[in-house]
């Protein structure tokens, strides 16, 4: 009985892997043809026009919209062209997770693209007001071969294929018996995807935590030093209320990097010429988070105050105050965990 509910269950497995190839397959047939579509009708365009004397983009704006999207076309036309190989001689011992192995550091290049994708959407969105560039867009997207999708639609393509794989992978991998020939190589494959994922993930992270730096140290006076530094990296940021001993209260602004904490106060400044404000943070204080030491303290009386405390080797003791829970509970986790 045991040996026929074996078989059965690889039966069962069987097709699913087939299934799962062929959306493989399928997705990866519609996913080229889109960086296609992208190459011929915007990118290539863009940049012709880029050098006319009426350009809608600039060319160092067009590389900052398609980023390295040449490069992943070349990467995924043979793997589209190994997988149809594959699907169309399906037999029950067929393999496709050597492709995926051999391919798996190749999808580093998404590093780039998914770091440039912000830069990529808010070039588009600065210009896709413009008459020009919006008329530019609307034949663009009439064109049959664009399916009716806008560019932005197409943008965000890249940023999903590789959790795409992971997920078909894992599917394809849970349908494959160990003692099939396809085993080892998807099991191969799968971890080196992953791999690559969480690559992609932590540049995106540095990148964005880079890009926040900047922006802080545009909105930051008075701070002896650049803000933006290698071995730096940002945490968090927030409004909180300064206790101090005489019950006296001011409020300020904190910055919490992975190596120090920025005491700032906030200043809003009005232009009268555009009728806008802008905000502004004065330094004050900073403290290194060596030796620094934070403590949850109790709320006295009917009211809830939300406090904490950090100890300073620079300043001593300092007591602040949150608005609700949530907002002390984080700030003691990321001052613990800095």
């Amino acid at each position: 009985w045991k040996f026929k509910h074996d078989l059965s269950l690889r039966g069962e497995k069987q097709v699913k892997r087939q299934k799962i190839v062929a959306e493989l397959v399928a997705t990866e047939e519609s996913y080229v043809n889109s960086l296609s579509t992208v190459m011929d009708i915007y990118y290539v365009k863009l940049g012709v026009l880029a050098e006319s004397p009426r350009p809608l983009l600039s060319r160092s704006e067009v590389s900052a919209m398609f980023s390295n999207w040449e490069i992943l076309l070349e990467i995924h036309e043979p793997i589209l062209v190994s997988l149809n190989k594959r699907l169309s001689t399906w037999h029950k011992h067929q393999q496709v997770g050597d492709i995926f192995d051999k391919m798996a550091e190749s999808l580093k290049a998404y590093t780039m693209y998914v770091n440039q994708y912000p830069i990529a959407l808010s070039t588009l969105r600065l210009h896709q007001s413009e008459p020009d560039f919006a008329a530019f867009l609307k034949n663009c997207k009439k064109d049959p071969r664009c399916k009716s999708l806008d560019l932005e639609s197409y943008l965000i393509m890249p940023i999903q294929r590789v959790p795409r794989y992971l997920l078909l992978l894992q599917d394809l991998l849970k349908n494959t018996w160990k003692g099939h020939a396809d085993y080892q190589n998807l099991s191969t494959a799968l971890t080196k995807v992953k791999k690559v994922a969480e690559h992609i993930n932590y540049k995106k992270r540095q990148s964005e935590s880079m890009a926040k730096m900047y922006e802080i140290q545009n909105q930051l006076d008075g701070y002896p030093e650049d803000i933006v530094a290698p071995h730096r990296s940002y945490i968090a940021e927030g409004d909180v209320v300064l206790q101090a001993s005489n019950g006296s209260e001011r409020g300020r602004h904190l910055f919490l990097f992975s190596d120090i904490l920025v005491y700032t106060s906030r200043q809003i400044k009005r232009r009268k010429t555009f009728r806008r404000s802008t905000i502004r943070y004065v330094h004050e204080k900073d403290f290194s988070l060596r030796g620094l030491t934070v403590e949850n303290l109790a709320d006295y009386g009917s009211t809830n105050t939300f406090r904490f405390s950090i100890n300073t080797t620079e300043e001593g003791l300092l007591v602040f105050k949150c608005t609700n829970l949530q907002e002390k509970t984080k700030w003691i986790s990321d001052l613990a965990a800095a």
